[in-house]
């Protein structure tokens, strides 16, 4: 049985105003862009927990749709929450043998598969947070309470301390205190690019999953016969579409579905995406302007055009839109309210769309991402080797690497180059399979629209009925003909793999 989530976000709170004891002026402190609220399993409120969390505010991330930073330390906290519930003590009364006992816990719960929920990696920064937090307590609400420190000859702590060194990215020492675990640090590696393999598996998923998909009870006595079926075809679309941005442009899966409806209206036609730029610090967010292939644009503007105008239209005529009500300014819209979709349930569509593909191994939408930078990497590395002086790795500078990646972090949001030197390696790892280099763009570019054309055929036969076959089957040889001619269009490679 999955555990209720003890907190809950809010979204436009705002600090309220203050009087000057001087001169009896007002000001406003200020708006922040989200709340939470945070809760005992029993429904209680938490209000430690939401202190923490609104002081946590004034210099960390948040935001309404997917919470930023302070939703992680919520999440994590709610372990210790848990805890203290389950074992009947107050935040105040934990001692060290307590935290030991929560450390236990979190190792030894194990998912449906038999798996470790969490690795050790995981379970320090889970521990680091709540360490946090105590501190907070110990420093704000309940200062004379030896409660969490670094012991000494004066002071004894119920939750026992050590000091740490470690030296930051920018080569400072810095000294800080932990809580000393006998976990080892988790050998873990970077995320890897989407392999073929697992990818080609979520499409056929996603083609089978059309005829299988179904509305909702309250929707199907809303709709006629025909809406239902049009339903069905958005709710296929934007799962399409999905895969298909994730892909081709290598976008954070929070940016996804943040892709406002009137900036991309004008730049579709001429091939170019504006998307927003996330994990920034500034109030507004950012978007950067990306050029597409042609075929992607495309699919856009259907999708835009066809599948949300008629999702639009179609909430107006059951009265779930009134006439005078606005939808969202996104490309991505709730099929069940017509309003902007949340992160969450992008990861949810695609999280079912990978347990009904049967996949073992580790795949997220991120993937995706990374297969476009290590994509984009490649490209501008061939370039490299086959224009003058026709450089190869052993000759390949930091000034030319720098150069590549600084082109490569303003397509993929990276506000620093550094967050991509890793790609190097993958890149080259992948060059290295091939005993020729030759247009790998177009050559990518021209099998996506080849699969763009296969995938949305079948799905179409298995919706459709019998007394369209006949159609279907020319159309079918229309695309084939399509296919034909993109295929004929690849560069052949100037020499046998």
């Amino acid at each position: 049985m999955s555990k209720q989530q003890l907190y809950r976000i809010y979204s436009g709170a705002e600090y309220p105003s203050r009087r000057s004891i001087y001169d009896g002026a007002t000001s406003t402190i200020g708006q922040i862009r989200a709340y939470y609220s945070f809760s005992w399993p029993s429904g209680a409120p938490c209000h430690l927990v939401e202190m923490f969390l609104l002081d946590k505010a004034r210099t960390h991330s948040t935001n309404p749709l997917d919470g930023g930073t302070i939703r992680l330390y919520a999440a994590q906290l709610s372990h210790l929450v848990r805890f203290c519930y389950k074992h009947k003590v107050d935040f105040i009364q934990l001692s060290h043998s307590d935290i030991d006992a929560l450390i236990a816990e979190l190792a030894c719960e194990q998912d449906v598969r038999g798996y470790r929920k969490r690795n050790n990696n995981t379970i320090k920064s889970i521990i680091g947070t709540i360490v946090s937090f105590l501190c907070w307590i110990q420093e704000k609400v309940f200062t004379q309470r030896p409660l969490i420190g670094v012991d000494t000859r004066e002071r004894k702590h119920q939750i026992k301390l050590v000091p740490r060194k470690f030296r930051s990215p920018n080569g400072y020492a810095v000294s800080t205190s932990a809580f000393a675990s006998a976990l080892p640090n988790t050998t873990t590696t970077a995320k890897q690019p989407m392999p073929s393999a697992i990818r080609e598996k979520i499409w056929e998923k996603l083609v089978d999953s059309k005829a299988s998909s179904n509305i909702s009870r309250k929707l199907q006595g809303t709709f006629s016969d025909r809406d239902q079926r049009d339903h069905l075809r958005y709710m296929h679309a934007r799962r399409e579409l999905q895969l298909i941005l994730l892909e081709a442009t290598g976008l954070r899966p929070q940016e996804l579905v943040r892709i406002r409806y009137s900036d991309n209206v004008e730049r579709l036609r001429q091939s170019q995406l504006a998307i927003p730029t996330l994990k920034r610090r500034e109030h507004k967010v950012p978007y950067r302007v990306i050029p597409i292939d042609r075929q992607v644009a495309m699919k856009v503007e259907t999708f835009i055009f066809i599948h949300r105008y008629k999702l639009i239209a179609r909430l107006k005529r059951s009265g779930i839109l009134t006439p005078l009500q606005t939808p969202s300014d996104t490309i991505y819209l709730s099929s069940e309210t017509g309003m902007a979709v949340k992160p969450d349930a992008a990861y949810q569509e695609f999280r079912r769309l990978c347990a009904s593909a049967n996949l073992d191994q580790q795949s997220c939408q991120s993937m995706f991402r990374h297969r476009f930078i290590t994509n984009m990497v490649k490209l501008h590395l061939i370039a490299f080797v086959e224009a003058p002086p026709c450089k190869n790795r052993q000759m390949m500078t930091e000034s030319d690497y720098r150069t590549i990646l600084q082109k490569i972090a303003s397509f993929t949001g990276h506000k620093s180059a550094n967050s991509l030197l890793h790609y190097i390696d993958l890149a080259w790892d992948e060059l290295d399979a091939f005993s020729s280099i030759y247009d790998v763009k177009m050559l990518q570019d021209s099998m996506r629209s080849i699969c763009f054309k296969i995938n949305e055929f079948r799905a179409e036969m298995r919706l459709s009925r019998e007394h369209t076959k006949y159609k279907l089957i020319e159309e079918f040889e229309n695309k084939l003909s399509e296919i034909y001619e993109i295929a004929s269009a690849i560069p052949k490679p100037n020499r046998a793999p």
